[in-house]
């Protein structure tokens, strides 16, 4: 079934830096985003990951300042997960508990509240493979 998110009932917010934008976020709770995941290893959830994003991409008129660089794209792709200069922040430790502190810095995390298992995933600016720009 196709993705058809709704202008109306979607949130878009971005901050930027010099006409590029810093972070993005986007909420659609009226129409949630579902893929099939394989499994639950940290390429998979990064597969299913690009594939929303490129869906987001292809979406872009449901939030004027839904325009993501082409860099972060190409760069998050399963294919390019060492790229040099942008790519996802590794996973902490999974969380027993619903509670996550995420005052930062952080990467992505995993918790498991009783209804579901979550995943957060996050995307950023590096120098090179182990050290991120930006992660609080």
């Amino acid at each position: 079934m196709a993705w058809t998110p709704s202008l109306a009932a979607t949130h878009v917010e971005a901050v930027f830096h010099d006409e590029s934008p810093g972070s993005v976020l986007v909420e659609h709770f009226n129409d949630p985003f579902e893929v099939a995941i394989a499994d639950g290893t940290d390429a998979s959830l990064r597969q299913a990951a690009h594939v929303y994003l490129g869906e987001l991409q292809a979406h872009a008129d449901i939030g004027p300042r839904l325009r993501f660089p082409p860099h972060w794209i190409a760069a998050l792709a399963p294919a390019r997960d060492e790229h040099p200069l942008f790519g996802w922040l590794p996973f902490d430790e999974p969380q027993p508990s619903t509670h996550q502190d995420i005052t930062g810095p952080y990467g992505s995390f995993r918790f498991a509240p009783a209804w579901d298992d979550v995943a957060m995933l996050f995307a950023a600016d590096r120098l090179g493979p182990d050290h991120y720009l930006g992660s609080g």
